[in-house]
């Protein structure tokens, strides 16, 4: 199964940064506050203010617990299933 092409683009906190369970990359729980997406019918996540996103992430050097982000992420998906991911993290000011 292939996902067309999609992007969510939210703001939120960083609430969690747990390693995951296989060895490999980190678990990223983001606190929404604002979902940015441009386009509605390309954002497969559609968090809402309030909700607690799940990302993986091959690395958390970026992330501090607590920090303002804007995070882009997208849904991928293939014949062992899905995953939520993050793609790039800009620091809020």
């Amino acid at each position: 199964m292939q996902v067309r092409p999609n992007k969510t683009i939210v703001e939120g906190k960083v609430c969690a940064i747990q390693p995951e369970k296989s060895g490999h990359g980190v678990e990223v729980q983001l606190e929404v506050s604002r979902n940015v997406s441009p386009k509605a019918e390309d954002d497969f996540l559609r968090p809402a203010k309030g909700d607690v996103l799940r990302l993986f992430a091959s690395g958390a050097e970026d992330l501090t617990l607590g920090a303002h982000v804007r995070v882009h992420a997208r849904l991928l998906a293939g014949p062992f299933g899905e995953r939520n991911v993050l793609e790039r993290v800009d620091p809020m000011t």
